[in-house]
């Protein structure tokens, strides 16, 4: 489950002269990449499904010990999160998003 906030240039508190945060509940025709804190325009001929987020996971940092290292897509819409169980034969302990350009 995730919830996404944003800010809102429009909405700045003149005491603190920043910007409340907004809960949204799709980004539309983008991509998260959470662990890039960057979105993107979705692009089906090159994977990157609209409407979600994708992240890395595992639990090495709670038990300090090495572990099954999760690469997931998060879609918004369905609520459904897609796994790639295949990377983890390569077993790596971390992972970078490369994004073509």
């Amino acid at each position: 489950m995730f919830h996404l906030y944003k800010r809102d240039p429009k909405d700045l508190d003149p005491n603190t002269y920043d910007t409340r945060l907004v809960e949204v509940h799709s980004l539309g025709d983008e991509a998260l990449f959470l662990d890039l804190g960057t979105n993107v325009p979705a692009d089906h001929t090159r994977g990157i499904e609209p409407n979600s987020i994708y992240f890395t996971r595992g639990d090495r940092i709670r038990h300090r010990e090495p572990s099954c290292f999760d690469i997931c897509v998060f879609n918004l819409t369905t609520k459904t999160i897609k796994r790639f169980p295949t990377l983890s034969n390569f077993n790596v302990k971390d992972a970078q998003w490369f994004l073509p350009s």
